[in-house]
Parts: C-alpha cells; sequence; structure tokens
C-alpha cells in the first residue's frame, strides 16, 4: 500500500499541486520517499517544505535537509532551524554566518553576539 503512496506522491509532485502532496505526506508519513526529494519540495513551495522539515527533524534530520540544499533555500531552511530548533542548529552555526553575510546582512552581527 505505501508503494501506491509512494507513486501518488511522485505525481502530485510532477504535477505541482502543492497542498495534496503536504498533505500526502503528512497523512501516510512518507518521510522515506521525501528523502530524495527535499529540493523538489522547496522548489514547489519554500514555507510549507520548510515547515514539514522543522514539524519533522527526527525523520528527516538536519544533516540530511542541509546535505541537499544551497544558496538562499539552504539559508531559509537554517534560519528557520536555529528559531525553531536551536540545539539542533548549533552545528551549522558556521553555514549561517557565510549565509547571512550574503542573504540577511542586518542579522549577521546580533548573530555573532
Amino acid at each position: 500500500m505505501k508503494e501506491k503512496y509512494d507513486k501518488a506522491l511522485a505525481i502530485l509532485l510532477k504535477l505541482g499541486h502543492g497542498d495534496d502532496v503536504f498533505g500526502l505526506i503528512r497523512q501516510h508519513r512518507l518521510f522515506d520517499a521525501v528523502r530524495e526529494k527535499i529540493t523538489e519540495l522547496v522548489h514547489l513551495d519554500q514555507e510549507n517544505a520548510i515547515m514539514l522539515f522543522m514539524e519533522h527533524t527526527s525523520e528527516l534530520p538536519p544533516e540530511l535537509v542541509v546535505d541537499r540544499l544551497s544558496g538562499k533555500e539552504l539559508f531559509l531552511y537554517l534560519d528557520a532551524l536555529r528559531s525553531h530548533h536551536y540545539e539542533e542548529s548549533k552545528k551549522f552555526h558556521g553555514h549561517l554566518v557565510a549565509l547571512y553575510a550574503d542573504y540577511n546582512k542586518p542579522k549577521l552581527l546580533p548573530f555573532l553576539r
């Protein structure tokens, strides 16, 4: 049965049906399937994807998400991780310094304090 949901997820992603994609992931806990689709989820709906990643850090560990993202998407994810899961974000603070410098200079100085 899970294979059917994985196929449905792939189809909905391809069609760009954001609300349906995130609802299906949450309802059927399709985190194994999502591990390989992190970038696609962020491209589909950045806000919903980051919220999903924040809600399910045990199923979608920060190391996995950080490994898959780059640039502004990585910045947005790590900034959210710092706000929601500060302890888990500590190992990425080095990345955040550079990302704040690139994408949000006003947050850099308060972050360094």
